[in-house]
């Protein structure tokens, strides 16, 4: 029997400007604005500073170092954030989450960033809403996340992957698939304002990319396949304004795909549950990785495979201890 590691982080949230308000009186006002209304729409999510909560450096580090001593020691096979990087698709945000993924001779160890796991081709990754946004309104479609992580993220809606056990050979397929909304015209309820800022849908195209990709994994002898999204599907505690519109569409592609395991992120909790009307797929979503509050958290996710099929996953979850200034297993 083979066992494949991942450790399972999600919306870091990366920007420039970290616990800041923009620099222009025009960008503050919009932000101060935002703030004041996402109390309303999002009164169980927590922001650091500003609207699209804006990281906090000390907790990024954080998370940086256990991540890097959780793969270089080879306790993982690979890191996988489930969207968010960044704070927007802003340019100056995307180019902070790239430097904290950047190679750099200098120990990750020290500075707290990803960059060495990078360098071993341990990361994998997909964008979420904050990384589509166009601008500081939260415009979505934006593209230049594909672009600035063209290595990590080589096709723009879906993507491939596969670890293999160095023990026995048993593999893990991980596909990955980015529903966030393209046009804001797409949220619902349809002329509410600030919908489009935390939710998702299914496009059935992209939908249709993750089947084909499972299939062509199964296809190679690779039975073992898990998603990835960054909106978890059907939610059972969730709200509107961050709900995967057409959520159950995922959830009846994954039942019928044989797919019983969907990992996602988004909400900012550590949370799995079985997926709307179906008994065999379970969600599992990852704490938020941007602050230091109680939300800071990740998971370990451990897969276990035999003579290719995946028999059974377990997981820790980690939560950030003040006072150690580390990541700890609840």
């Amino acid at each position: 029997m083979g066992v494949i590691r991942i450790l399972h982080i999600s919306d870091l949230h990366i920007a420039e400007n970290p616990s800041q308000f923009p620099p222009t009186p025009a960008l503050a006002a919009r932000r101060l604005l935002w703030q004041a209304v996402s109390k309303i729409l999002f009164p169980t999510v927590t922001y650091a500073v500003g609207p699209f909560g804006s990281y906090n450096p000390t907790a990024l580090r954080v998370v940086g170092r256990f991540a890097t001593r959780a793969a270089l020691n080879g306790f993982v096979q690979a890191v996988l954030i489930t969207g968010d990087l960044a704070t927007s698709g802003m340019e100056e945000d995307l180019n902070a989450a790239a430097r904290f993924l950047r190679p750099n001779s200098t120990p990750s160890s020290s500075r707290g960033d990803l960059g060495e796991v990078r360098a071993r081709d341990l990361v994998l990754l997909l964008p979420g809403n904050h990384d589509r946004y166009a601008d500081d309104c939260g415009t979505p479609g934006c593209r230049r996340f594909d672009a600035i992580f063209a290595d990590l993220w080589p096709k723009p809606d879906v993507s491939s992957s596969t670890l293999i056990d160095a023990t026995d050979g048993e593999a893990l397929t991980i596909v990955a698939g980015d529903f966030s909304l393209t046009n804001a015209s797409d949220a619902q309820p349809r002329g509410m304002p600030f919908m489009h800022l935390g939710q998702g849908k299914v496009d059935e195209n992209r939908l249709r990319q993750m089947c084909d990709a499972t299939l062509a994994a199964r296809n190679h002898g690779r039975e073992a396949v898990i998603w990835a999204v960054h909106f978890p599907p059907q939610d059972p505690g969730g709200s509107l304004t961050l709900k995967l519109l057409d959520g159950q569409k995922l959830i009846d592609a994954a039942d019928n795909h044989g797919v019983h395991h969907i990992l996602a992120g988004h909400v900012h909790s550590c949370m799995e549950y079985k997926a709307g009307r179906s008994v065999s797929v379970h969600v599992v979503a990852s704490g938020a990785s941007y602050d230091k509050g109680l939300r800071l958290g990740a998971q370990i996710l451990e897969f276990e495979i035999k003579g290719g099929k995946l028999i059974r996953m377990n997981k820790i979850e980690y939560r950030f201890d003040e006072y150690r200034q580390d990541l700890y297993p609840v």
